[in-house]
C-alpha cells in the first residue's frame, strides 16, 4: 500500500490555526503565513506542510483563566464508539476545534483534549510547553467566549490497505459571544485500526470540499 505518514499534535494544531486565521484579518504575519498557503494552493494542508507559526509575545490582554472549570461544548471521549471511524474522526476534529477561553489557557489545550483518540497519544511532546495566545484567541478571551463546532462525515474514500480508512469531517465553527465570522473546512481524517479500534493517524485539512 502507499505509505501514510505519521502526524504530529502540533500539525494538527495548525488546522486551529488556519481555521481560525480565517477569521481575523489583523492576525500577524506569522499567523497568517500558513494561510496564504493553504488558500494559494486551495488544496490540503498536509500534516509535513505548514508549521505552527511562532506565538506572539505578549498575553496581558488575555484574562486568567479557571484550568479546574468544564470547558463549553467538549465531547465525553468515554461515549466514543471506538469502533465506529466515523465517530472517532468527528469526535476528534470537535475536540481539536472546541475551546473555551474560560478554562483553556490557548489552542494547545483542545489539540490536548484530543490527543487520547491519536494513534500515538504521545505526540503531545510536539506542543510547545507554554504557547502565547493569538491575536483571535485573545479576541475571543476579551469577551470570555468559547467555540462551538458542528461536523458532518462525508463519503469514506477507499485506501489500499482494509487497516486505514479515510473520513473527509465537514466542520463549521462557530466563534461565541465574538464578532469574529464563523469558519468552514473540511478535515480529511485517515484512521488506523489497532486492536479493533480506530484511532486518527494523520489529518488534511482544505476549505472547501473540492
Amino acid at each position: 500500500m502507499t505509505s501514510l505518514a505519521r502526524p504530529i499534535v502540533g500539525a494538527s494544531l495548525c488546522t486551529v490555526l488556519l481555521l481560525a486565521g480565517c477569521a481575523d484579518e489583523s492576525s500577524d504575519t506569522a499567523a497568517e503565513t500558513p494561510l496564504a498557503t493553504l488558500n494559494d494552493s486551495d488544496a490540503a494542508t498536509t500534516s509535513t506542510g505548514p508549521v505552527v507559526p511562532e506565538w506572539p509575545v505578549t498575553t496581558a490582554d488575555v484574562p486568567a483563566v479557571d484550568p479546574n472549570a468544564e470547558p463549553r461544548g467538549v465531547p465525553d471521549l468515554d461515549e466514543v464508539d471506538m469502533s465506529d471511524p466515523q465517530a472517532v474522526a468527528q469526535t476528534y476534529v470537535k475536540l481539536l476545534l472546541t475551546s473555551d477561553t474560560r478554562t483553556d489557557t490557548s489552542p494547545v489545550t483542545a489539540a490536548e483534549r484530543a490527543a487520547p483518540l491519536l494513534s500515538d497519544p504521545d505526540r503531545t511532546t510536539d506542543l510547545p510547553d507554554d504557547a502565547e495566545a493569538a491575536p483571535w484567541w485573545r479576541k475571543l478571551a476579551a469577551t470570555g467566549g468559547h467555540t462551538t463546532v458542528e461536523t458532518k462525515s462525508l463519503d469514506e474514500l477507499e485506501l489500499p490497505d482494509d487497516a486505514y480508512r479515510m473520513v473527509p469531517i465537514q466542520t463549521t465553527t462557530t466563534y461565541r459571544d465574538t464578532s469574529i465570522e464563523p469558519t468552514t473546512a473540511v478535515v480529511d481524517v485517515v484512521l488506523v485500526d489497532i486492536d479493533g479500534q480506530w484511532r486518527v493517524d494523520t489529518t488534511q485539512t482544505r476549505t472547501n470540499e473540492g
